[in-house]
């Protein structure tokens, strides 16, 4: 069974990332939807550790996250996803 879990993380700082980080790490969740993020260094490092870790992330592309995407995924598999 695929599990989901869904964060609002609200344009996290870089401090508050590596806190929320440290707390995703220990989740048993499949698939993590981060919501409210932003183009700032805490959404940048959550993704370039993700990637680093070999999870696949997307953020969407659309004109809109230029501005700052609303939302983030990434999967603990190296099974690629769709959203």
């Amino acid at each position: 069974m695929l599990s989901i879990l869904t964060v609002n993380i609200g344009a996290a700082a870089r401090q508050r990332a590596e806190v929320l980080l440290a707390w995703l790490a220990a989740r048993p969740e499949d698939v993590f939807v981060l919501t409210e993020t932003s183009n700032g260094p805490g959404t940048a490092y959550l993704l370039e550790q993700f990637r680093t870790a070999g999870s696949p992330s997307r953020t969407p592309r659309t004109p809109a996250a230029i501005a700052g995407p609303p939302w983030s995924a990434a999967s603990r598999s190296n099974a690629p996803f769709t959203i």
